[in-house]
């Protein structure tokens, strides 16, 4: 900034010049143990607040994009992903890249899930599938997170901070050797915000079967176990 400043003549010399930066410590990344999320997922005592976790886990979408899914944007077997929320306001067709426009597969278990919850909500076509305490404008995904999840997680012994970004790089995390499907299921326009690699189109049924691989191995294959 100084710099353009001083080229442009609105300072005579850089003030930062000669100020050295600090040394930043490397970020931590955590990623949520597919153990860790069964064991959270069965801990949620309500239902609406288990199909978002399950939803939030199975293909990480980013927290404007889950508050901002209405109940058109279910096409029986997936969403399309075109509206995105921001503190309580719907933003219709609007997202953060071009690439997050896309459509999502969703699991057979998952599917009977949303049909429950559309039904027993009351919920019509234009209505924000996970509405706010007025029941119209879309909730607010980390207030959502810190009454609803993190309480329960620190409860159980989870000591992952539990966000939207945690289980989206989990999720990426998961798929490290499947990229190409990965980046499509969570928006990424290139390889560049998951690997070194160019992006290319993913193969819809690729897509698919690994959205339901992770069905079945993190809640499926258990749900048994935690039936009383």
């Amino acid at each position: 900034m100084f710099i353009e400043a001083v080229e442009l003549k609105f300072l005579q010399a850089n003030p930062m010049a000669r100020v050295k930066l600090p040394k930043c410590k490397r970020a931590e990344k955590p990623v949520l143990p597919a153990d860790d999320a069964r064991r959270l997922y069965f801990a949620l005592p309500g239902f609406r607040d288990q199909l978002i976790f399950r939803m939030a886990v199975i293909w990480g979408p980013r927290t404007s994009e889950i508050v901002g899914l209405t109940v058109d944007c279910w096409k029986g077997n997936h969403f399309e992903i075109h509206h995105t929320a921001y503190k309580g306001e719907l933003r219709r067709v609007k997202v953060k890249t071009e690439n997050s426009f896309r459509t999502v597969p969703v699991p057979v278990e998952m599917r009977g899930m949303i049909e429950r919850w559309i039904a027993e909500a009351g919920l019509r076509e234009t209505d924000v599938l996970f509405p706010g305490r007025d029941g119209k404008s879309p909730m607010w995904g980390n207030t959502w997170l810190q009454k609803h999840v993190q309480r329960v997680a620190k409860e159980i012994g989870i000591t992952v901070s539990i966000t939207f970004q945690v289980l989206r790089r989990s999720f990426v995390t998961r798929h490290r050797h499947e990229l190409k499907d990965a980046a499509a299921v969570v928006g990424h326009s290139n390889y560049a915000t998951t690997t070194a690699n160019l992006y290319a189109q993913s193969v819809e049924e690729s897509v698919r079967r690994m959205v339901e691989e992770d069905e079945r191995m993190i809640f499926v294959r258990h749900a048994t176990e935690n039936v009383p």
